[in-house]
């Protein structure tokens, strides 16, 4: 149960380019600027002036409500995460760098979406850790990985060269060293 959708799963999953027959979505969230979001000097200077009433003739309702919105202005993000739902090949994103050893390499971040598990009820009720998704993915596993090196090595067990290469969000984030598998673990065959 612990190996089943699991960063070692994925990887070893990576390395062989057997994604989709493992039952692992790839998709990309990218951070877009919030065009929604005023510039920063000029919502500065509209909260100094809405602060500062000596002098002027604008009533308090006006006041409250002008400073109000442009507080909310300066408070909403520079970015916004946009999930890019077109296909990641597998191809564009892994080179072969030596003969045991593969490398993935990537500029946003990879939504992994892992289809033949659901999420515990315990993750997507009470953990905190739960990932915003399309209602087709309602309870399947959602992870984000972030790429925090120029680039990841792996193997094909599904080892990480440097685990110091990734930051993992969600079901991912919330399993953690808990739930990792030996490294020489082998799935076993299911009769048929």
């Amino acid at each position: 149960m612990a190996y089943l959708g699991s960063p070692q799963h994925f990887f070893r999953s990576l390395y062989s380019n057997s994604i989709e027959e493992d039952g692992f979505i790839i998709n990309k969230l990218v951070k877009a600027p919030n065009k929604n979001k005023r510039p920063d000097t000029l919502t500065d200077a509209k909260i100094n002036f809405f602060s500062d009433i000596r002098g002027k003739q604008i009533s308090l309702n006006t006041r409250k409500d002008s400073l109000s919105y442009w507080t909310m202005m300066k408070n909403k993000p520079d970015t916004l995460e946009v999930l890019t739902r077109g296909k990641v090949l597998t191809d564009t994103l892994v080179k072969q760098k030596l003969s045991s050893l593969k490398t993935l390499n990537y500029k946003d971040a990879l939504y992994i979406v892992f289809k033949k598990e659901r999420e515990t009820r315990n993750y997507a009720d009470y953990s905190g850790y739960k990932i915003e998704r399309p209602p087709e993915y309602s309870r399947f596993q959602i992870s984000l990985v972030y790429q925090l090196k120029s680039s990841i090595n792996f193997y094909e067990n599904g080892g990480i060269y440097d685990p110091g290469s990734l930051l993992y969000e969600g079901f991912w984030g919330y399993e953690k060293v808990a739930d990792m598998v030996p490294m020489d673990y082998i799935l076993p065959k299911t009769k048929d």
